[in-house]
């Protein structure tokens, strides 16, 4: 499954400032089941059953809007998350960006992000934002 971006991740983008937006991720071990069904998730409490235990919830930093008219999008990146330590047993299928906002069922979703599944034996796991950006808006 592709990387693709939420319905309520668009609106939200459109507007808020992602430069005061607490963005955060949570890692997942079952990718969504088709991108149709996921677009429509709009808030944490839709995926919680698949957060992949012992991860934790990375605070994005360094966030960076940035206009590519080159390729004729909007990018948005972070700095990459810090590396998950003694993870064993869950495999790693992806990963969730949201807006943490008070509680998981008023912080909205933005987008998905695909990873070859990466299975897990008690070591660190460290994951890298791609070059160009996590989420590009065209």
């Amino acid at each position: 499954m592709a990387s693709f971006m939420s319905t309520r991740g668009k609106f939200e983008l459109a507007n808020v400032d992602a430069d005061a937006a607490d963005l955060r991720l949570i890692l997942v071990d079952t990718p969504p089941a088709s991108q149709a069904a996921a677009e429509d998730i709009n808030f944490v409490d839709g995926i919680v059953a698949d957060e992949v235990a012992g991860a934790g919830r990375a605070d994005l930093a360094g966030l960076a809007l940035t206009e590519n008219d080159t390729n004729d999008r909007a990018e948005l990146d972070a700095t990459d998350p810090a590396t998950y330590t003694g993870l064993n047993g869950p495999t790693i299928a992806g990963g969730w960006i949201y807006r943490q906002v008070t509680n998981d069922a008023d912080s909205p979703v933005w987008c998905f992000l695909d990873v070859n599944d990466i299975v897990t034996n008690g070591g660190d796991v460290t994951l890298s934002f791609p070059t160009g950006g996590f989420l590009h808006v065209t």
